[in-house]
């Protein structure tokens, strides 16, 4: 018989996983559960800490969705100007954006991305560089992917399914993927969120791919385990 986990349970464990995470800070973070929906409100010294957060309570067994409503307010406040310079300082460093044309525009610690790079994994690259910075609050990503290439939708989706196959973490066959110019639709169901998240790669990591929906399930005796 399958048995969901208690809300209780799922609480305290939640609570137990943040306050181990050193990176959280945890001390002003509010966990509610109810049916396996967790919120989390309060206050965190920092973008990267609201993030963690939120990686955190999805390592959670019996977590059905997560609901990030923390705030950030940080310790020392840099100036806007400050944070542009060290986000831009950060971005022209690393090798990934070499190319890349990026503006950046900091308000209220608010940071905006716009330009282009051409994988969708510098994307999101450049938005975990931007989002670990001290004063950041937020990180509004405009950033378009715009490949250097032609790329076929059925090429992309060949090449997610090849990755599939070969990566340990998920069966291939519990994966449909749907590529329509160059956005992948992911949808089925997994044994677990490790499956899930290799998925997810699998499509973030393939050239030519502009946008990714994941429409995975997680099964619900991964979630009762």
């Amino acid at each position: 018989m399958l048995t969901i986990r208690k809300d209780e349970d799922i609480k305290k464990d939640v609570i137990h996983r943040l306050t181990w995470d050193d990176r959280v800070e945890a001390a002003k973070i509010i966990v509610d559960v109810k049916e396996g929906k967790v919120t989390l409100t309060g206050s965190v010294p920092s973008y990267l800490a609201r993030s963690a957060a939120y990686d955190d309570v999805w390592t959670v067994r019996g977590v059905r969705s997560v609901d990030n409503e923390l705030s950030v307010k940080p310790l020392k406040v840099p100036s806007d100007e400050e944070i542009r310079t060290r986000v831009e300082d950060r971005l022209m460093t690393s090798p990934a954006f070499e190319t890349a044309d990026i503006d950046v525009e900091v308000d209220s610690g608010i940071v905006k991305l716009k330009g282009t790079v051409d994988a969708l994994w510098k994307r999101s690259s450049a938005e975990t560089i931007t989002e670990a910075l001290r004063g950041v609050v937020d990180v509004q990503n405009e950033l378009a992917v715009v490949p250097t290439g032609d790329f076929v939708d059925e090429d992309i989706a060949r090449r997610i399914i090849d990755a599939l196959d070969r990566d340990a973490r998920v069966d291939a066959e519990d994966v449909t993927v749907s590529v329509r110019n160059g956005t992948v639709t992911l949808t089925g169901t997994v044994p677990d969120r490790y499956a899930r998240r290799a998925a997810y790669e699998a499509a973030l990591y393939t050239s030519g791919v502009k946008e990714i929906h994941d429409q995975l399930a997680v099964s619900e005796l991964a979630l009762a385990a």
